[in-house]
């Protein structure tokens, strides 16, 4: 009890480094608030290895993991009542395997990007986890961004998950988001994808917004904010529903948007300027370029 700040229960510095079968527990309730005390902090740990690792209770992140800790290997791990996020990927990082684990009921995300600097995290695989802000948070669950339109990071596939929440990609190239299950009980979209992202594909993801208190506004938001900042977005063969959005797919600002084989069921009752699909170009100057919507069922708008 009683720990300074930034202090980490593991700290990482060093290549080829495999941390197994633990439990780490942050003791959060005799701690003083602190976002930076982690379970298990990694810096310039490039190849690290965690397996069958808990980070529980820690003020901060559960796992953070940064600055030249490239091609590390997270498999079978669980980050649960952390006061910030379940696992952090920092700046400077490429190539990294996030397999069957558990982040759930962290205090902020449960997976998050912090680029930071004009820096990137790069070419990250995400599979067979759960992912679920557990009424804790109702934040965004997962994050993939860069730091700004002129670094994107890019190369991420997100498949097979179950995720109960939200998923933002913001400043993000040539990524991958399919196979995934899940029920989103916030008022955030289940996808939202924001600014300069170039080739992010989002295909057969199931989504269910149950009913809510309050507004909500889409089940997929795609929006850019300025001519450099216009995503290119598709959106192919997933099924959405949502008992109380406004709208299905709402795009605007977007450069380019394919809309291919998608359901979307919503409410059953009419909302003044609701729409299952909504199309807008809103950036002055910037025309979207191209729109495609095709074999989609739109049902209850």
């Amino acid at each position: 009890p009683g720990q300074g700040p930034s202090v980490r229960l593991l700290h990482v510095d060093g290549a080829d480094v495999t941390i197994t079968d633990l439990a780490l527990d942050g003791d959060r309730a005799h701690q003083t608030p602190d976002e930076h005390r982690a379970g298990i902090f990694a810096m310039h740990a490039p190849r690290l290895a965690l397996r069958r690792v808990d980070a529980r209770n820690f003020t901060g992140d559960g796992f953070y993991i940064y600055d030249g800790s490239d091609d590390f290997t997270i498999d079978d791990v669980e980050a649960t009542g952390n006061g910030r996020n379940g696992i952090t990927l920092g700046g400077l990082t490429s190539g990294g395997s996030i397999y069957g684990s558990r982040f759930v009921g962290n205090g902020a995300q449960q997976i998050d990007s912090e680029p930071g600097r004009g820096w990137t995290v790069d070419g990250v695989l995400i599979t067979g986890c759960t992912i679920d802000g557990a009424g804790v948070s109702g934040d965004y669950v997962l994050t993939m961004s860069g730091s700004g339109a002129a670094s994107r990071s890019r190369g991420w596939t997100v498949i097979g998950n179950v995720i109960i929440g939200a998923t933002l990609a913001v400043w993000l190239d040539g990524s991958l988001i399919a196979g995934n299950t899940g029920v989103n009980p916030t008022a955030k979209p289940c996808y939202v994808v924001n600014r300069r992202s170039v080739g992010v594909t989002i295909a057969g993801n199931t989504c269910t917004m149950p009913p809510r208190a309050g507004p909500v506004a889409a089940i997929v938001e795609i929006s850019g904010t300025s001519a450099a900042n216009m995503p290119e977005v598709a959106l192919l063969g997933n099924e959405l529903a949502s008992a109380t959005a406004t709208y299905g797919v709402r795009v605007h600002g977007a450069a380019v948007v394919y809309l291919d084989g998608n359901t979307l069921a919503g409410p059953g009752v009419a909302t003044a300027g609701g729409a299952g699909v909504y199309l807008r170009t809103t950036v002055i100057g910037a025309p979207m370029r191209i729109a495609v919507v095709s074999r989609t069922a739109i049902v209850g708008w």
